[in-house]
């Protein structure tokens, strides 16, 4: 009677609590060596925590395919689960799946994993709270990962292959408001090897530096507007030229203050 028997049908992209024993490690997988110390520590947090990231799967005829998760597969067997969760992935979507896997084998760097979720975004039409769904990362993650792809294209290219900038360093560039000043910080961060912290806290002092601008042009405005309505027509002309020396220093002192805090700022 198996003529009869017909595979259960699944959704593309929803999740299911799948057995440990149905799904199949994908006979393509170029990983083949996993390692065991490792192994340990991950069946040990499954089991204080649950498996964060479900697994991806598709289906080979009757057969559930691991695509991504293996590893957390081997752990959750580790850790006594007789089920995992996971995600069916419609084999036919092969474009898509691609970079899925690609993103979920979390060995990309940040220009590259930032430049693949705005695809999914783009060509797929993922909502973060999907992408997050699929990837196990929370939105926020997500959305400082993808901020990154408003870097200049010359930062990008410098970046693309060169492993030592990590996300959080690349984010606070991105943040800068002009190209110019993605560059000036990116420039400072080649030649000062700045970290992340570093960059952070030299952002936000200018940023208050730009509030000390506003605030020092406020109290100059209040200055001038009070030396426009002092009537020296009663001090002698000795006192009257005296005064007016001071009133030029104390103008030359303040351009230059205003000067130092616009550099800094």
């Amino acid at each position: 009677m198996s003529e009869f028997l017909f595979p259960p049908e699944y959704d593309h992209q929803h999740l299911y609590p799948i057995s440990v024993d149905d799904l199949h490690p994908d006979p393509n997988q170029p990983r083949k060596h996993f390692d065991e110390k490792s192994l340990k520590s991950l069946a040990q947090s499954i089991k204080t925590k649950g498996v964060l990231q479900p697994v991806i799967f598709r289906l080979e005829g009757e057969k559930k395919i691991l695509i991504a998760g293996e590893r957390r597969l081997r752990a959750a067997k580790m850790a006594g689960l007789s089920k995992i969760p996971a995600i069916y992935w419609d084999q036919g979507r092969a474009a898509e799946l691609s970079l899925i896997e690609n993103l979920v084998r979390e060995n990309l760097n940040p220009i590259e994993e930032a430049e693949a979720l705005a695809r999914m975004q783009q060509e797929y039409d993922y909502s973060l709270e999907e992408l997050s769904k699929i990837l196990g990362k929370a939105k926020s993650t997500l959305s400082e990962t993808i901020k990154i792809n408003d870097l200049i294209p010359a930062i990008k290219d410098a970046c693309r292959e060169d492993n030592r900038w990590p996300r959080r360093v690349l984010l606070e560039i991105a943040k800068q408001p002009t190209e110019e000043a993605q560059m000036r910080l990116f420039q400072k961060a080649c030649d000062s090897g700045l970290t992340s912290d570093q960059i952070r806290l030299l952002t936000r002092s200018r940023g208050k530096n730009r509030k000390r601008v506003a605030i020092f042009m406020e109290h100059i405005g209040k200055v001038s507007k009070y030396v426009d309505k002092v009537d020296v027509s009663g001090i002698e002309t000795k006192e009257r030229g005296k005064l007016r020396k001071q009133v030029e220093q104390l103008r030359e002192r303040m351009d230059a203050l205003l000067e130092s805090l616009q550099q800094e700022a």
